[in-house]
């Protein structure tokens, strides 16, 4: 089990950014990330309402709050994504932004989609081999419906 989980990880390492569509860039910690990014929709507190500002309204708890699996969402909401981040980064722009990570989710009328650097796994002095790592990322919030973007966050 472990040599093919070693053997999936470097094969992903080695594919292309550009190769993979749609939710095939969704981050295998997705669901933690969802965890730690619902409170921006769904609390009252202060900091949540200031990153909110007053372009995200705040959401009640019947709003719905998923990852999104489906493929052509993904692929759709990724497509407007990176042309932001190929418009306003630099990294991007210059069409080095490298492997990356991008998990899209819904909450309520509002995509959010985090793209994240991921690095290679790294292979420690005692054998053992990461998972991928993550570097910097950008999370783009959307209306759902129109796929116009909401708020940019870091």
């Amino acid at each position: 089990m472990k040599l093919l989980t070693l053997v999936a990880l470097l094969t992903l390492a080695a594919v292309p950014a550009r190769a993979q569509q749609g939710c095939a860039r969704t981050a295998s910690y997705a669901e933690q990330s969802r965890t730690a990014l619902a409170p921006l929709f769904y609390s009252s507190d202060q900091n949540q309402a200031d990153v909110r500002g007053t372009a995200i309204q705040l959401l009640s708890a019947s709003d719905s709050s998923y990852v999104v699996h489906t493929d052509s969402i993904c692929t759709q909401v990724l497509a407007v994504a990176v042309a932001y981040m190929r418009q306003y980064n630099t990294t991007w722009a210059a069409g080095n932004e490298g492997n990356y990570v991008a998990t899209v989710f819904r909450f309520g009328p509002y995509y959010a989609v985090t793209l994240a650097e991921a690095r290679p796994p790294v292979t420690y002095s005692n054998g053992t081999l990461s998972g991928f790592q993550t570097g910097r990322s950008q999370t783009l919030v959307y209306s759902a419906p129109t796929l116009t973007l909401v708020r940019a966050l870091l």
